[in-house]
């Protein structure tokens, strides 16, 4: 237990991308309230199509009366936190505003709005201000420090384990599922016309029963080792491409965005700060080697 608590009470060794993700987090709701800002009034206003229910009528009817304000507010805040200005406040009072707009109007939420409001609720006990913010957090005692260091690991870990549980929940329904046993399931799911009607790569793909019996199958298998090969440092890699290509089928046949690209930027807390940098390095030789071909090439052609 001692050597748990003195690894969790060292320095983050993931805050370069607690930056990255707290600018992320940032950017996703601002594009969700830009997507929805000529329906702010009918989704949260008093033209909603909501019907508040009777134990919490009064406080939703007063928030649709001053939705304006409660969008304005949940915006500064949000602009805040980018910028890194307030700290733990300014994000715990973001928590709140992302929970009061989510309950003003469930009915345009997905699967991604419901981790959202935890990873936003873990980024409060972190120090995700290293990076990409207007000034660092400033702590001079050691007791602080150590304390500070011990709730961004938490935080780290949370996020992690909350999303291998959901993954693991996700597979163990499906298992014991007879559409999804059967591997029929995305069959009738990519069938509905919400999702059929919206591109042409579900055709070819819904009407060839083998595709449709093997990636049924694989995200049943996916979902359900998920949360143990991921820990396995070989095969990290594998395991996060496998989830990230079922994301993006996701993206592209089901058109779910939002949903789809925020769980695959939660992978990014899985690589340290040195995986990351070392990863930034070989990007920077790749593009160099790349531009000195092109460069190489585009001469001789002309000639």
């Amino acid at each position: 237990m001692k050597s748990l608590q003195s690894l969790l009470s060292e320095k983050s060794n993931r805050s370069i991308y607690l930056s990255i993700f707290r600018l992320y987090i940032c950017f996703h709701l601002l594009k969700k309230l830009l997507f929805q800002w000529t329906s702010l009034q009918t989704l949260y206003g008093t033209d909603s199509f909501v019907v508040p229910l009777q134990n919490d009528y009064l406080s939703i009817v007063f928030l649709q009366d001053n939705y304006q304000l409660l969008i304005f507010f949940y915006m500064i805040m949000i602009v805040l936190f980018a910028f890194g200005i307030g700290k733990y406040f300014t994000a715990f009072i973001l928590y709140i505003l992302v929970i009061i707009v989510q309950e003003l109007n469930e009915y345009v939420l997905d699967g991604g709005d419901n981790l959202l409001k935890f990873l936003i609720l873990y980024l409060a006990f972190a120090n995700c201000y290293e990076y990409f913010s207007l000034s660092k957090l400033k702590l001079r005692k050691g007791y602080t420090i150590k304390l500070s260091n011990l709730c961004t690991n938490l935080a780290v870990y949370s996020i992690l384990i909350h999303l291998c549980l959901v993954y693991f929940v996700s597979g163990i329904s499906k298992a014991y599922s007879d559409v999804w046993y059967s591997g029929a399931a995305l069959y009738y799911i990519l069938s509905i016309e919400r999702f059929n009607s919206g591109t042409s790569l579900i055709q070819p793909f819904v009407h060839n029963g083998y595709l449709v019996t093997f990636f049924s199958y694989f995200t049943i298998l996916v979902e359900l080792y998920f949360p143990v090969l991921v820990w396995v440092k070989r095969l990290r890699p594998f395991v996060l491409t496998c989830m990230a290509f079922l994301h993006l089928g996701i993206y592209f046949l089901m058109m779910i965005h939002d949903f789809s690209i925020l769980y695959i930027t939660v992978y990014g807390f899985f690589f340290t700060n040195s995986e990351l940098l070392r990863f930034k390095r070989r990007l920077a030789v790749g593009a160099a080697k790349f531009m000195e071909f092109i460069k190489e090439r585009i001469p001789a052609k002309l000639s």
